[in-house]
């Protein structure tokens, strides 16, 4: 059984970079998913949050960062 199939935040992960690299084609660098669910060390509880981090190719570009504690999204 693959994990990654199983586990709807790889989903979410996905889709997020998916609309990252829409919305900002010349920015964006590359998105990678970070912490426990990339490690495999995950078991699915917890706060179901999935950690993303978008590279870019300059300081400044690309999505906006989330201020601390917002569970807002920006639109694609």
């Amino acid at each position: 059984m693959n994990p990654y199939q199983d586990d709807p935040r790889w989903t979410v992960a996905e889709r997020v970079a998916d609309a990252a690299r829409r919305r900002f084609p010349a920015g964006v660098l590359a998105v990678a998913v970070h912490g426990p669910l990339a490690h495999g060390d995950d078991d699915g509880g917890g706060d179901g949050e999935v950690g993303l981090l978008v590279a870019t190719y300059r300081a400044g570009s690309g999505p906006p960062r989330r201020p601390a504690g917002s569970t807002g999204c920006w639109s694609t």
